[in-house]
């Protein structure tokens, strides 16, 4: 397949992403300032203006750092969502902080989501996998205001434990994905790209395409999404041309 032989020698190796994102403290005391009587909230905000103030939240973060932090337990929720919407940079996005504070007008719901996340709580651990139930609750069973699927499914990645296999569909991610799937190449799309089930295809490609790259998933799903310099660039610029000539 051409287009995937041009993705095996633009990523001669897997992308290295390092720290990105916001800083987390900002959307902290932003969700403080929007509800100042919760208590979790009200702790961690707190300890941010104290004279000696916890380093991390004042640093943009790497994704397994991300991930550690909405999967402990320990950590609230909410304040967690925060650190991954930090990461992902939801602020910088179209209508980004109005979407940040819509997203959070509703606590418990908001909260319920991602402890079913955590915990993994949704449903019997049967067909359909763990990650399309998840894509599900975001998507129609319990939806966030403002919240779509390239920010639910950064949650998805950070909140379901380490073996629930969901990664990030974003619209490069999807690009890509529209690309390099064999299925979709000489087929109509579909009006409405995210569903459950093409959640689960894509997040079974990302797998089958880094056992073939000897990455891990993780790794691949960088790689799909490319970078502003280097092979993720020439990525970048590959798909869009391979796009353009789609459509025409």
């Amino acid at each position: 397949m051409p287009l995937l032989d041009d993705f095996k020698a633009i990523y001669e190796d897997p992308l290295e992403q390092g720290v990105i994102g916001h800083i987390p403290a900002e959307y902290i005391l932003a969700a403080f300032a929007r509800h100042p009587n919760d208590a979790p909230l009200r702790a961690v905000a707190a300890a941010l203006v104290a004279p000696h103030p916890p380093p991390e939240p004042f640093e943009q973060q790497t994704r397994s750092a991300v991930g550690n932090i909405c999967r402990n337990v320990d950590v609230d929720t909410l304040v967690a969502y925060c650190y991954a919407m930090a990461w992902g940079m939801q602020w910088k996005a179209r209508g980004g902080y109005d979407n940040f504070l819509r997203s959070i007008a509703d606590l418990t719901e908001l909260r319920n989501n991602l402890r079913k996340l955590r915990t993994n709580e949704l449903g019997a651990e049967h067909e359909p996998p763990q990650r399309q139930k998840a894509f599900r609750l975001f998507k129609t069973s319990n939806p966030i205001p403002r919240l779509g699927p390239s920010y639910f499914t950064k949650l998805i990645f950070f909140f379901l434990p380490k073996d629930g296999g969901g990664y990030i569909l974003d619209s490069r991610t999807e690009d890509s994905f529209r690309g390099l799937y064999p299925e979709l190449n000489n087929a109509p799309l579909p009006p409405n790209l995210a569903t459950p089930d093409r959640y689960e295809r894509y997040c079974v490609f990302v797998e089958q395409l880094a056992h073939e790259m000897e990455w891990t998933p993780c790794q691949a799903e960088q790689a799909l999404f490319g970078a502003k310099h280097g092979p993720g660039l020439q990525w970048r610029n590959r798909i869009r041309l391979y796009l353009q000539e789609l459509e025409q």
